[in-house]
């Protein structure tokens, strides 16, 4: 029965050029927790078989972070280079056929947040976005508050919320990440 309170086993990840890094975890980063560099829109990672726009690490007991698929020890000086600009024409994933136009745009333009896509490249039906408040910030939901929102990118070319599915207004989502106050406003159409 160990208490994780105190320092924390593994250190955050920092300065990781064109990403941005979340983690499973809050405050301390304690073992188990999983960190995920996330590439920049048009960014990805180069393996030595294909290109991701994303890698997973855990934190384990020896205060190192490994790579969830392959076990390797992440070196940070590497990993600041981690995400780049495609050199060639990128092979495209196995058995993705997505060529053509998006069918959702990007999100953009959310204050205090990132957001995130489990699709690489051109948003296709069934792809969903990840609105994640930036550390300290949180969404206001009719009862409770919450760090992050899921859309899913729908046939109409339209983010529904994996939740409610209720459609994305991309006016009022600038705005949904807050600092926590007494006297939270909550969204429209919140009762």
């Amino acid at each position: 029965g160990s208490t994780t309170s105190g320092p924390n086993a593994c250190k955050y990840i920092t300065d990781i050029d064109n990403a941005v890094v979340t983690y499973s975890c809050s405050g301390d980063i304690i073992v188990g927790c999983v960190a995920e560099i996330i590439c920049k829109d048009g960014f990805v990672i180069y393996t030595n078989t294909t290109t991701v726009p994303n890698k997973k690490y855990n934190c384990t007991d020896m205060k190192e972070w490994k790579d969830t698929t392959t076990g390797v020890t992440l070196d940070e000086n590497e990993a600041k280079g981690f995400c780049q600009l495609p050199t060639t024409t990128p092979t495209p994933f196995k058995g993705s056929t997505t060529s053509g136009p998006n069918a959702c745009k990007y999100i953009t333009d959310i204050d205090n947040a990132v957001v995130t896509y489990s699709c690489s490249g051109d948003i296709i039906v069934g792809c969903v976005a990840e609105i994640i408040c930036k550390d300290g910030f949180v969404i206001y939901t009719n009862t409770t508050t919450v760090p992050n929102k899921k859309y899913n990118c729908t046939d109409m070319k339209e983010w529904k919320d994996t939740t409610t599915g209720v459609t994305l207004d991309e006016n009022e989502a600038k705005g949904f990440c807050q600092l926590p106050t007494t006297t939270p406003t909550p969204f429209t159409g919140s009762t």
